[in-house]
């Protein structure tokens, strides 16, 4: 489920006005991320009504969600295989003019992984914070004693404009945000079944 609210969301109700596109839209929007995804189930709140903050409930069937390591281990990354942030918003070494962003904004995460059965996690990724004067950026994922995966993050981008002088900085705290969120699940399985092509 997503929730969008503040700046963002009426860019939401734009492209998801059409009733009849909603589906394809949402779809293509999440191949970005998950590459040949397919949307199984999409409910969305009025985008009419907006005084209120933009609703999704929906349902994604991903393949290849995880890769293979090795005979026996499936991995794969907490938020996905989106573009990096510094492919996003800093992709360029250096900046002659300013870089301006739509709007500052905070995304926030919170996701549960059920493990095929026969797995056991092996090994998470270690989390952790970083901070700096443009923002800010979280991951705390755990293994919870009934075998499954839960992971929290966030990431916060405080400003709408960075001048020339201060984008070397802003481009290594996004840096740094790309190697929190870089690390990968990593998921064995306790049989002594090979391990499927991927989750």
């Amino acid at each position: 489920e997503s929730r969008i609210r503040g700046l963002p969301a009426p860019g939401y109700r734009r492209a998801y006005a059409s009733p009849n596109a909603r589906r394809a839209t949402f779809e293509q929007a999440w191949a970005r991320t998950w590459p040949g995804v397919t949307v199984t189930r999409l409910e969305m709140s009025d985008p009419a009504r907006i005084e209120e903050e933009v609703r999704m409930d929906f349902g994604l069937r991903i393949p290849g969600y995880a890769d293979r390591v090795g005979e026996d281990a499936l991995a794969f990354r907490p938020l996905g295989r989106a573009r990096t942030w510094v492919e996003s918003y800093a992709p360029t070494s250096s900046r002659p003019l300013p870089l301006v962003l739509d709007h500052a904004f905070e995304n926030r995460f919170d996701t549960t992984w059920e493990l095929p059965e026969g797995f056991e996690v092996e090994r998470l990724p270690e989390g952790g914070e970083v901070r700096s004067r443009f923002g800010a950026a979280s991951l705390r994922i755990e293994a919870g004693e009934d075998g499954a995966v839960h992971a929290t993050a966030h990431v916060a981008i405080e400003v709408a404009r960075v001048e020339p002088g201060d984008y070397p900085a802003f481009r290594a705290f996004l840096g740094e945000v790309d190697a929190l969120f870089g690390g990968r699940v990593v998921v064995r399985r306790t049989s002594a079944e090979p391990a499927p092509a991927g989750l």
